[in-house]
């Protein structure tokens, strides 16, 4: 099993709460970048959407746009229709981008 950053105590399966637990955009930027090198694919995605609501709080959709598509793809390679469907909850797919696993 490989260690996760702090920053990445918790993972969404087991408690249902964010995996990312940074107080600033920096802060949450750096533990989705912890998360590219010590973790899996599907952790990643999930890090990557937690990372998109956070800025989207924060103001910042483009950033939200760019991590929710990035999830997007994650999970069409893994073909994981929950964190399809979670990124479809944040952000619509715009018309043409599959909102299903193949």
């Amino acid at each position: 099993m490989k260690h996760f950053p702090a920053e990445c105590r918790k993972h969404r399966p087991r408690t249902g709460k964010p995996a990312l637990l940074a107080t600033d955009i920096a802060g949450d930027a750096a533990a989705v970048g912890s998360l590219r090198g010590l973790s899996t694919p599907y952790h990643l995605g999930h890090g990557l959407l937690d990372h998109a609501q956070f800025v989207i709080h924060a103001g910042d959709a483009e950033g939200a746009a760019a991590a929710v598509e990035e999830a997007r793809g994650i999970a069409g390679h893994l073909r994981c229709q929950s964190l399809l469907d979670r990124a479809a909850d944040l952000m619509p797919a715009a018309p043409g981008v599959p909102a299903q696993a193949v």
